[in-house]
Order: structure tokens, then sequence, then C-alpha cells
């Protein structure tokens, strides 16, 4: 089996760091916010440790997707987004080794004969 990896291209990715720029601003400005007003009416301690986790979190999410946009768009080697397992004969499927076929008689490499006989013996096979 190989791989193949799949990234963003580096217009999604510019448009991100711009988007995602403007969440961590937004996050920060939340948390001050609902930070000031969490301790003037007296919150419970539980409520502002559990508020503050989960800004935390968010600006972790946040500043974590930022720097891998920035590193995608100034186009880092091995930044891959997700990772798929293909088998290795997927590229020479059936159809694919028709389209070939065609191309090759197409060219005047295979006279018609040839032609039939390669493609009968690609439709007997399992697909």
């Amino acid at each position: 089996m190989s791989k193949m990896l799949l990234k963003p291209s580096k217009q999604i990715s510019g448009a991100s760091v711009i988007m995602l720029v403007f969440m961590l601003i937004f996050g920060v400005s939340f948390a001050i916010l609902v930070g000031n007003t969490l301790s003037e009416n007296d919150a419970p301690p539980m409520m502002s440790l559990m508020f503050y986790l989960v800004i935390i979190l968010f600006l972790g999410a946040v500043l974590y997707m930022i720097v891998y946009h920035s590193r995608n768009y100034g186009g880092a080697k091995n930044n891959a987004l997700i990772e798929i397992e293909k088998e290795s004969g997927f590229d020479n499927s059936p159809m694919q080794r028709l389209r070939e076929l065609e191309s090759l008689k197409k060219d005047g490499l295979l006279n018609e004969s040839e032609f039939e006989i390669k493609r009968k013996q690609i439709f007997e096979e399992k697909w």
C-alpha cells in the first residue's frame, strides 16, 4: 500500500490565516469581557475555572491552526492534513488500462485486432 497526502491549497491556507486571526482577536476580547463580568459578579470559582479552561482550549486550537496554515502557505513539506492509504494497484485499474489501450490504438501503436484481444482480456479480469 502506498500513501497519498492531502493538504489545503495556498489560497485556502491564506484565507484561513486571515479568518483565524479574527477568531483569535474575538477569543481574547470575549475572554476579557466575560472574565471581567465573572469577577465583578462574584461568580462561583468552578464557573470561572470552566470558563477559562474552555477559553484556553479555544485559543490553543486557533493558534495551532494559524501555525499550520502559515506553514502550509509558506510551502512546508510534509505538512499534510490527511494521509490516505491506497492500494498499489489503484492507479492501474481496468478503467485506466482501457483508456491507455484506447490511447495506444489512437496513436497507431496497436491495430484493431490487437486492440480487441487486449480489450477482451481486460474485461475478463476480475474488477
